[in-house]
């Protein structure tokens, strides 16, 4: 990514968008994800295993890898969102920025088709077209630029500056 953003408000996109997924518990949330997924794929190896059938651990690999990617696209739209807003308030213009997503797609052309970890490549760039309309309409009526999250972990704080929503 860093090597694709050619400006600085895309840069800026990035940094915010990584900065979110810490500040709104992405990452600990993967986490607890990937061992509730091992511990279920534990319980049905243990099961087999009692049947005399060695897995070798298949399903506690499996659902582990499936609880790591347990709401991932959702966590990053919402990185996205969030990540707009950071941005914004460290001074920089939306306006283009969203093209980052169009030379995404033309240097990983998956990225326009396969949804795996991540949204498509087309759907990130209409979303942040409609989120810099948002932050846009927001300033212009001089209203406070918070995101407008309705899933937001209780611990996390996207009001805040980054380096104030440490836990």
């Amino acid at each position: 990514m860093l090597r694709i953003a050619r400006t600085d408000a895309q840069l800026a996109l990035v940094i915010g968008h990584e900065l979110a997924h810490a500040n709104l518990g992405h990452l600990d949330a993967r986490l607890v994800n990937t061992v509730v997924g091992w511990a279920g794929g534990a319980v049905l190896d243990a099961g087999v295993m009692f049947g005399g059938i060695s897995t070798n651990g298949a399903f506690s690999k499996a659902f582990s890898r499936a609880g790591a990617n347990a709401f991932s696209v959702e966590f990053e739209r919402e990185a996205d969102y969030v990540g707009a807003y950071y941005a914004v308030r460290a001074g920089y213009d939306l306006a283009g920025a969203e093209e980052i997503w169009r030379t995404l797609s033309l240097e990983q052309p998956d990225s326009i088709r396969i949804v795996a970890t991540h949204p498509i490549t087309p759907a990130r760039f209409v979303q942040m077209q409609k989120v810099a309309a948002e932050i846009m309409e927001k300033q212009r009526r001089n209203l406070p630029l918070v995101p407008e999250l309705k899933n937001v972990r209780a611990d996390a704080d996207p009001t805040m500056a980054p380096e104030e929503n440490v836990h």
